[in-house]
């Protein structure tokens, strides 16, 4: 993960920590326990589990890492199951899959189990929408978490 997008989240993190409504807008946690250990998992997510485990960021929600086994079984749906894909997320009526394999991410509409949705060459790039600009395409409307990218400047209002 780039030294800019580790420094926005943190940055992020502490906005909504001094914000009495921060818990309403997104919840950037502590880091997940004992990362160092998990193995068979792309760079890009255990460097994520190493700055919050457990993200919910408006629509866009990251699993806890304790929790992650229980979403696994959409991961079936995808050419390839389980063995290739990992379910990380969700948004709405979208699972987050990434591949274990080269870390490309995918965003999977639950109702059809279409994996054919769109793809992000890396979980970085999905990231940087998540935390920037993209966010409202993602999400499709202005949310408290897309106004308080406004208010630290990672958006720009449209």
């Amino acid at each position: 993960m780039n030294r800019n997008l580790q420094k926005r989240i943190l940055e992020i993190r502490e906005a909504l920590e001094t914000d009495p409504r921060g818990i309403l807008v997104g919840s950037l946690p502590a880091p997940a326990q004992n990362v160092e250990r998990l193995s068979g998992l792309p760079s890009d997510y255990l460097e994520l589990l190493n700055i919050s485990d457990g993200i919910q960021c408006g629509e866009v929600v990251f699993y806890a890492l304790d929790a992650l086994d229980q979403f696994q079984p959409l991961a079936d749906l995808i050419p390839g199951g389980r063995e290739r894909w990992l379910n990380i997320g969700h948004l709405p009526d979208q699972a987050i899959a990434l591949d274990r394999n080269t870390g490309e991410l995918k965003l999977i509409n639950i109702r059809c189990g279409d994996s054919d949705g769109i793809t992000y060459e890396r979980l970085d790039r999905f990231l940087e929408s998540v935390f920037g600009q993209e966010y409202l395409t993602l999400a499709g409307y202005q949310d408290d978490w897309y106004r308080l990218l406004l208010r630290l400047g990672f958006a720009v209002a449209t």
